[in-house]
């Protein structure tokens, strides 16, 4: 009983103390401090924690006001001024892998391969909110142009983008006309855009670009691709993928044209006609097991990347070229790992064993046919040895 007592006394005497904390009636304390002490701690605080935001302000303010425009820098080269830039393959697998596996014989075997290129694609006719589908054109021809396989290249369209003068119809109709409230939304937006077929002017002289003049993009035309744009599937449900790449972005970075002396080093490159425009890109087999499984693989367009793309500046509208290849297997190269090694050819890529992506994709590409023999036939292929590029 006198344990129960003490504790009983020692929690009473507790709350005593705990109330008195809270409220002195005698001193008139509010925990602990009256009122004058609570408001002089008060502007203390406000002063104090007041000159440290006006501190840090400041010091904000003047680093701020030294940084230089976005277009003018500072751009991180250096790491690839040696070697080239890499270059990146749509679509992928889990995780960014470069590994492209699928079931051709399956329902919606490919579908997430396919919302990836259709979403690809969809930045690329999509330019400022304005869908520039309809402006791709198509070759007219016999067949050599090569949105048919054909080896006609198709240039780019370039077009402009008039902020102000698009300001200006959205604040003021046309006199005589209607609003342009009761226009089609899609003939709003292409009002703001005036298209041009290239940038050269009437003399022959190509155009500068005035700084506060309107935006000059060059579309990179998608018709160059192909049955790899045309095919609403882009040949996966027929087993017959189409890989698309495109060269990163590096400020400053143009591809120099191929010597002889480099295209002699080369053995894939010896038939073929390569320009001074172009970068050759070559798609085979990694390894000759590899090869001997491959029917063929078709690049489009034939020439491979156009170098006036070159080099980037920066921008939200710019859109790199693509180059695309659609791979065809043989019966036997259904149902096993094959690895497809893709290059663009130019003097300063530079592919080494520390970066040996530069200017080049590996890629590896699994198709099952269904067969029941799958499960033996499911082989990889050994890796390279140290000396040899590899991803």
């Amino acid at each position: 009983m006198g344990c129960c007592s003490n504790l009983q006394n020692a929690i009473a005497k507790n709350k005593r103390d705990f109330g008195a904390f809270l409220w002195n009636p005698r001193t008139k304390e509010f925990c602990g401090r009256t009122a004058g002490s609570w408001c002089e701690i008060f502007v203390f605080y406000v002063f104090f924690y007041g000159l440290l935001a006006c501190w840090w302000g400041a010091l904000l303010y003047t680093r701020v006001s030294f940084l230089p425009e976005i277009e003018d820098g500072p751009f991180h080269t250096d790491y690839i001024s040696h070697r080239g830039p890499g270059m990146t393959l749509v679509p992928t697998g889990a995780n960014m892998a470069r590994d492209i596996e699928f079931n051709k014989n399956a329902d919606n075997c490919c579908s997430d391969y396919v919302k990836s290129i259709q979403q690809f694609f969809k930045d690329y006719t999509t330019i400022d909110g304005i869908d520039m589908s309809a402006d791709f054109k198509k070759c007219e021809g016999d067949g050599d142009c090569s949105d048919n396989g054909g080896s006609i290249y198709l240039d780019a369209i370039t077009i402009e983008l008039n902020y102000s003068e698009a300001a200006e119809e959205e604040d003021s109709p046309e006199e005589g006309g209607d609003s342009d409230d009761d226009e089609p939304e899609d003939t709003r937006l292409r009002r703001r855009v005036k298209r041009q077929e290239s940038n050269e002017t009437a003399e022959g002289e190509t155009e500068e670009e005035d700084d506060d003049g309107p935006e000059k993009i060059k579309l990179f035309n998608l018709m160059n691709l192909g049955e790899c744009y045309s095919d609403e599937d882009f040949g996966y449900n027929e087993g017959e993928p189409c890989l698309f790449f495109t060269v990163n972005n590096a400020f400053g970075w143009v591809p120099t044209e191929l010597s002889a002396e480099r295209k002699e080093e080369h053995e894939e490159l010896a038939e073929m006609d390569t320009s001074a425009e172009f970068m050759p890109f070559v798609c085979q087999g990694y390894k000759d097991k590899d090869k001997a499984v491959i029917d063929e693989i078709k690049v489009f367009p034939q020439q491979g990347i156009k170098r006036d793309y070159f080099p980037w500046k920066g921008g939200e509208n710019y859109r790199k070229p693509i180059v695309a290849a659609k791979v065809k297997l043989l019966p036997e190269g259904f149902n096993k790992k094959i690895r497809i090694e893709c290059k663009a050819y130019a003097d300063n890529f530079h592919p080494s064993f520390e970066k040996p992506n530069s200017g080049r994709v590996e890629v590896t590409l699994e198709i099952d046919d269904g067969s029941s023999d799958s499960q033996d036939n499911n082989e990889e292929v050994v890796a390279p040895d140290n000396n040899s590029p590899t991803k």
